[in-house]
């Protein structure tokens, strides 16, 4: 039975409304209405009162329309007029606007053409001040994306942003210690890191704790704490934990054998589009444990 961890090296994205900053009082009864709306969720009345607000010079404002343009709240789905307003609200310094228009570029689509360069340097822009761009900025290293791969780099930003309170890249720290990505190949600290992540609670961090004592990386092979770390991760939802936790019941490692738990638990990998758990469901009806009905 193979496993095989999953990696975060992921850009994030997060849309969040602003709630306040230091805006002139009209611009801040204005704004503040509208964020009232969009919280019930009358999101025409809400874009109303940030156009009015954004009229009156609030760079908070101007951010919220382009979030309602980026979303399709209100207003038809535009990434052309998100990236208008996102541009407003940062020449204005609004550090969470570099962001959105990072994410913007990075995704594409919707009147913008992707733009992995463009992305790239929004979120540097923001890296200083903003976490989620320093998530994704050491992300972007790591993958090579809109700039020459640098493992090293990537690690140190891994580092700073995991200082910041990162859970994400405390784990891509365990990774890069685990591999030997960017810096030395240190398992007894990569294991160290994900029992911390794991600990705190965090899906990934819990899932690669799970594969150490799976296979015996830099612990004591035990599956019994396998089985123990892979539950917590699956029941967050991570879909290779998931497809484990279906392996092990099977095969009664770490756990009683159980074809029915087993069955669900590949169920549960295989609807979020887990092609092994796809497979071996299909392989379960054919052999008759798993009906059709």
């Amino acid at each position: 039975m193979r496993m095989n961890p999953t990696y975060s090296f992921l850009v994030y994205m997060l849309i969040s409304i602003n709630v306040s900053a230091q805006v002139s009082d009209d611009q801040y009864q204005a704004n503040d209405k509208g964020v009232a709306e969009f919280e019930r969720k009358n999101y025409q009345a809400a874009f109303k009162y940030f156009s009015i607000a954004s009229k009156d010079g609030s760079s908070i404002a101007a951010r919220n329309l382009g979030i309602m343009y980026y979303k399709g709240l209100g207003v038809k789905k535009d990434y052309a007029q998100a990236s208008k307003w996102f541009k407003i609200s940062a020449q204005k310094n609004n550090i969470e606007a570099f962001v959105n228009l990072g994410d913007i570029y990075y995704e594409g689509g919707y009147g913008v053409t992707k733009d992995v360069k463009a992305a790239f340097s929004y979120y540097e822009s923001a890296a200083d001040g903003n976490l989620r761009a320093l998530e994704n900025l050491a992300s972007m290293y790591f993958l090579g994306e809109g700039i020459k791969q640098n493992l090293h780099k990537a690690f140190k930003l891994f580092q700073k942003a995991s200082e910041r309170g990162s859970l994400k890249s405390q784990n891509n720290l365990a990774i890069c210690y685990e591999k030997g990505l960017g810096t030395k190949q240190d398992i007894s600290k990569a294991v160290t890191i994900y029992r911390k992540g794991a600990q705190q609670g965090y899906a990934a961090s819990q899932f690669g704790l799970g594969l150490c004592y799976y296979s015996g990386i830099g612990l004591d092979k035990d599956l019994v704490e396998a089985f123990s770390w892979f539950k917590k991760a699956a029941e967050q939802g991570v879909s290779d934990a998931q497809y484990n936790m279906g392996q092990l019941y099977e095969g009664g490692y770490g756990v009683e054998k159980n074809i029915q738990e087993a069955i669900k638990w590949y169920s549960k990998a295989a609807a979020q589009g887990h092609e092994k758990a796809k497979k071996r469901v299909e392989e379960l009806k054919e052999s008759g444990l798993i009906s059709d009905s």
